[in-house]
Protein backbone atom coordinates (compact mmCIF):
# COMPACT_ATOMS: atom_id res chain seq x y z
CA UNK A 1 0.00 0.00 0.00
CA UNK A 2 1.31 3.40 -0.56
CA UNK A 3 1.88 5.59 2.08
CA UNK A 4 1.50 9.92 2.20
CA UNK A 5 3.60 11.33 4.78
CA UNK A 6 2.40 14.11 6.66
CA UNK A 7 4.40 17.40 6.46
CA UNK A 8 2.80 20.64 8.69
CA UNK A 9 3.45 23.60 6.13
CA UNK A 10 3.16 26.11 8.90
CA UNK A 11 -0.29 27.84 7.76
CA UNK A 12 -0.88 28.78 11.15
CA UNK A 13 -4.78 27.47 10.48
CA UNK A 14 -4.36 25.55 14.04
CA UNK A 15 -2.85 28.53 16.12
CA UNK A 16 -5.82 30.61 14.82
CA UNK A 17 -8.67 28.43 15.73
CA UNK A 18 -8.22 27.24 19.27
CA UNK A 19 -11.40 27.93 20.55
CA UNK A 20 -14.41 26.29 19.77
CA UNK A 21 -16.95 23.39 21.00
CA UNK A 22 -15.67 20.41 21.71
CA UNK A 23 -17.87 17.69 23.97
CA UNK A 24 -20.65 19.91 24.43
CA UNK A 25 -18.56 22.59 25.86
CA UNK A 26 -16.58 25.94 24.59
CA UNK A 27 -12.79 24.68 25.29
CA UNK A 28 -9.27 26.42 24.53
CA UNK A 29 -6.07 25.23 23.81
CA UNK A 30 -5.93 21.84 26.31
CA UNK A 31 -2.20 22.38 28.33
CA UNK A 32 -0.66 20.80 31.43
CA UNK A 33 0.23 22.39 33.92
CA UNK A 34 3.87 22.40 33.55
CA UNK A 35 3.13 24.51 30.04
CA UNK A 36 0.97 26.94 31.88
CA UNK A 37 4.04 29.49 32.42
CA UNK A 38 4.20 29.45 28.38
CA UNK A 39 0.90 31.63 28.29
CA UNK A 40 0.43 35.10 30.20
CA UNK A 41 -1.89 34.44 33.35
CA UNK A 42 -4.89 36.28 32.18
CA UNK A 43 -5.29 33.89 29.12
CA UNK A 44 -4.66 30.49 31.42
CA UNK A 45 -8.18 29.40 32.61
CA UNK A 46 -9.15 26.01 34.58
CA UNK A 47 -10.24 23.29 32.28
CA UNK A 48 -10.52 20.02 33.76
CA UNK A 49 -10.63 18.94 37.68
CA UNK A 50 -11.56 16.73 40.44
CA UNK A 51 -14.90 17.76 41.67
CA UNK A 52 -15.15 19.27 44.56
CA UNK A 53 -17.27 16.37 46.13
CA UNK A 54 -14.31 14.02 45.29
CA UNK A 55 -13.03 12.38 48.33
CA UNK A 56 -9.49 12.73 47.50
CA UNK A 57 -7.97 16.55 46.01
CA UNK A 58 -11.23 17.89 46.40
CA UNK A 59 -11.19 20.81 43.71
CA UNK A 60 -8.11 19.98 42.29
CA UNK A 61 -7.26 21.28 38.33
CA UNK A 62 -5.36 19.24 36.74
CA UNK A 63 -5.20 19.95 33.44
CA UNK A 64 -5.59 23.88 31.79
CA UNK A 65 -6.64 25.91 28.72
CA UNK A 66 -5.58 28.69 26.79
CA UNK A 67 -8.61 30.92 26.84
CA UNK A 68 -7.73 32.93 23.23
CA UNK A 69 -8.74 32.56 19.60
CA UNK A 70 -5.29 32.81 18.14
CA UNK A 71 -2.02 32.03 19.29
CA UNK A 72 -0.17 34.65 20.81
CA UNK A 73 3.21 32.91 19.66
CA UNK A 74 2.09 32.50 16.15
CA UNK A 75 3.85 35.11 14.33
CA UNK A 76 1.89 35.35 10.72
CA UNK A 77 4.03 37.63 8.87
CA UNK A 78 7.11 35.01 9.45
CA UNK A 79 4.39 32.00 9.59
CA UNK A 80 6.12 30.80 12.62
CA UNK A 81 5.32 29.60 16.47
CA UNK A 82 7.93 31.82 18.08
CA UNK A 83 8.16 28.95 21.26
CA UNK A 84 8.79 26.63 18.51
CA UNK A 85 10.59 24.39 20.78
CA UNK A 86 8.98 24.95 23.69
CA UNK A 87 5.08 24.88 22.62
CA UNK A 88 2.35 22.70 24.01
CA UNK A 89 2.37 18.76 23.96
CA UNK A 90 -0.85 19.46 22.20
CA UNK A 91 1.04 21.60 19.42
CA UNK A 92 3.76 19.04 19.00
CA UNK A 93 0.84 16.07 18.11
CA UNK A 94 -1.44 18.23 16.50
CA UNK A 95 -3.58 17.64 13.95
CA UNK A 96 -2.81 14.04 14.79
CA UNK A 97 -5.13 12.75 18.49
CA UNK A 98 -5.72 9.81 20.26
CA UNK A 99 -9.51 9.30 20.86
CA UNK A 100 -11.55 6.34 21.61
CA UNK A 101 -11.83 5.76 17.72
CA UNK A 102 -7.70 5.19 17.61
CA UNK A 103 -5.50 7.61 15.92
CA UNK A 104 -7.61 10.88 14.35
CA UNK A 105 -6.62 13.60 12.44
CA UNK A 106 -8.45 17.29 12.72
CA UNK A 107 -9.91 17.95 9.05
CA UNK A 108 -10.02 21.60 10.25
CA UNK A 109 -5.80 21.04 8.83
CA UNK A 110 -5.77 22.40 5.41
CA UNK A 111 -3.15 19.59 5.02
CA UNK A 112 -5.10 17.10 6.26
CA UNK A 113 -7.91 17.82 3.83
CA UNK A 114 -5.39 17.49 0.58
CA UNK A 115 -3.95 14.53 2.02
CA UNK A 116 -7.56 13.10 2.61
CA UNK A 117 -9.04 13.57 -0.76
CA UNK A 118 -5.10 12.40 -2.41
CA UNK A 119 -5.00 8.90 0.10
CA UNK A 120 -8.79 8.33 -0.94
CA UNK A 121 -8.05 8.91 -4.90
CA UNK A 122 -4.50 6.70 -4.25
CA UNK A 123 -5.54 4.17 -2.24
CA UNK A 124 -2.78 5.01 0.05
CA UNK A 125 -2.30 5.33 4.07
CA UNK A 126 -1.60 8.50 5.81
CA UNK A 127 2.21 7.66 7.11
CA UNK A 128 2.53 9.57 10.99
CA UNK A 129 5.77 10.85 11.38
CA UNK A 130 7.79 9.46 14.94
CA UNK A 131 7.81 12.95 16.59
CA UNK A 132 4.08 13.37 16.01
CA UNK A 133 3.57 9.92 17.07
CA UNK A 134 5.61 10.39 20.65
CA UNK A 135 3.79 13.31 21.21
CA UNK A 136 0.49 11.64 20.84
CA UNK A 137 1.96 8.85 23.31
CA UNK A 138 2.95 11.24 25.74
CA UNK A 139 -0.52 13.05 25.93
CA UNK A 140 -2.36 9.72 26.47
CA UNK A 141 -0.14 8.21 28.77
CA UNK A 142 -0.70 11.31 31.02
CA UNK A 143 -4.15 11.23 30.26
CA UNK A 144 -4.59 7.32 31.43
CA UNK A 145 -2.67 8.62 34.68
CA UNK A 146 -4.91 11.80 35.11
CA UNK A 147 -8.18 10.44 33.80
CA UNK A 148 -9.28 7.26 35.44
CA UNK A 149 -10.81 9.03 38.32
CA UNK A 150 -14.26 8.77 38.48
CA UNK A 151 -15.04 12.52 40.05
CA UNK A 152 -13.86 15.29 37.24
CA UNK A 153 -15.25 18.05 35.86
CA UNK A 154 -14.66 20.59 33.15
CA UNK A 155 -14.74 23.99 32.51
CA UNK A 156 -16.34 25.63 30.04
CA UNK A 157 -15.32 28.86 28.68
CA UNK A 158 -18.60 30.08 26.99
CA UNK A 159 -21.25 30.06 30.66
CA UNK A 160 -17.61 29.71 33.20
CA UNK A 161 -19.70 27.07 34.55
CA UNK A 162 -17.68 23.64 35.24
CA UNK A 163 -19.74 20.67 33.96
CA UNK A 164 -19.58 16.90 34.67
CA UNK A 165 -16.67 15.15 32.68
CA UNK A 166 -19.52 13.11 31.06
CA UNK A 167 -21.85 15.91 30.28
CA UNK A 168 -22.48 16.98 26.31
CA UNK A 169 -20.54 13.39 25.48
CA UNK A 170 -22.16 11.05 23.77
CA UNK A 171 -22.80 7.39 24.77
CA UNK A 172 -19.96 5.69 22.81
CA UNK A 173 -17.61 8.37 24.35
CA UNK A 174 -18.74 8.04 27.72
CA UNK A 175 -18.72 4.30 27.59
CA UNK A 176 -14.94 4.72 26.64
CA UNK A 177 -14.00 7.29 29.10
CA UNK A 178 -15.82 4.84 31.62
CA UNK A 179 -14.00 1.77 30.51
CA UNK A 180 -10.72 4.02 31.07
CA UNK A 181 -11.65 4.50 35.01
CA UNK A 182 -13.18 0.92 35.61
CA UNK A 183 -15.95 2.41 36.31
Amino acid sequence: MKKIEFKCVRCGTCCSNMRGPMFGIISGLGILPDETNLFSPHLVKPYIRYMVTAPDRPGWVFMYQVDAGSCPHYDPKEKRCVIYDKRPRICRAFPFELTYHGTTAHESCPQIHGMSEKINKRKAKCMIPKKYQLAMIGIHEWYNRALIHPFIERFDLATNTWKRMTEGLTEDEEKWLRGRSGK
